[in-house]
């Protein structure tokens, strides 16, 4: 069984210690977990893992108690609990970071092992891809490339991203110290969290807010869409944006003469709720079953 800081889901976590415990033998039951929390109900545990009760810090604290955690191994599912229920982005965002933080000081080799904090701040993707392009030495360069990033970093910044990318193996030195990209594959390892993605994604799409101001229109290009389709081709414009990740991917991969680094964001998300036309509004919202029926309706572009 995976440690428990290497969980970014509780129930996840009390799922796999569950089978774990029937295997060894280990008290597992229902009832058992329900007098260590003091809950009355013996199907308490089971509807705590099919998602229909949450927990209480309160009740964590306890079931920390009773399966032995360590005081950081409580402190983190105890975080895990709050995370997992946090209620908008901030909450979640503190939330993550907070366990993010305590997975660090429990297990750096595993921190090191995965790429787990590459998507932790912008600034990463976009350093290694200016070494890629120019030789980079450490020491008075570390300004030189916080200088060449917008918005600019500074050198204290430029030199923590760098140390974060030379412990994933992203990029290495060379005999002569100079830094270059490795061959290593962009992975989220057993540690990821779908979360830290979204994370990274508002990051790169505060930028794309903030170059519309920074940039005159002919170095970017900001580009939208509003249309109603049927939710079942919703698949198909996916598969339509991944295709044009891969080809821009490809275009940028034969190009031997890059010299910027550019941020590529594409998004598609529903701006209603589903309904049938020709019928009310307002029944249909509260139907989500109910999909429109039309493949495509004529929408604004921008």
């Amino acid at each position: 069984m995976k440690p428990l800081t290497a969980y970014t889901d509780y129930r996840a976590y009390l799922r796999d210690l569950v089978a774990e415990r029937r295997k060894k033998g280990s008290p597992c039951s229902n009832r058992w977990f329900a007098q260590r929390v003091g809950m009355q109900s013996t199907s308490w545990l089971s509807s705590l893992l099919q998602g229909r009760k949450g927990l209480s810090q309160a009740s964590a604290a306890k079931l920390s108690k009773a399966l032995g955690h360590s005081a950081l191994q409580a402190r983190y599912f105890t975080a895990l609990v709050v995370f997992n229920q946090a209620k908008d982005a901030t909450a979640r965002q503190d939330g993550f970071l907070k366990l993010q933080a305590m997975a660090r000081l429990s297990d750096p080799l595993l921190m090191r092992e995965t790429q787990y904090g590459y998507y932790s701040a912008w600034q990463h993707s976009a350093i290694r891809a200016l070494i890629a392009m120019a030789p980079f030495r450490g020491g008075g360069d570390h300004a030189a490339l916080g200088a060449a990033l917008h918005p600019t970093l500074t050198a204290s910044e430029v030199q923590k991203s760098v140390k974060v990318l030379l412990d994933l193996g992203l990029i290495e030195r060379d005999a002569d110290g100079t830094l270059k990209v490795t061959a290593a594959a962009i992975t989220t390892g057993r540690k990821a969290s779908a979360l830290q993605v979204d994370l990274f994604h508002q990051q790169t799409l505060r930028l794309a807010m903030e170059a519309m101001d920074r940039f005159p229109k002919v170095d970017r290009e900001h580009s939208s869409m509003t249309l109603g389709i049927a939710p079942e081709l919703l698949p198909m414009v996916k598969d339509i944006l991944a295709d044009a990740r891969r080809r821009i991917g490809e275009l940028a991969e034969a190009s031997e003469t890059a010299s910027q680094v550019f941020q590529v964001n594409m998004q598609v998300f529903p701006l209603s709720a589903p309904y049938l036309p020709h019928t009310s509004l307002a029944l249909n919202t509260l139907n989500p079953l109910n999909t429109p029926k039309a493949q495509y309706s004529p929408g604004a572009t921008a």
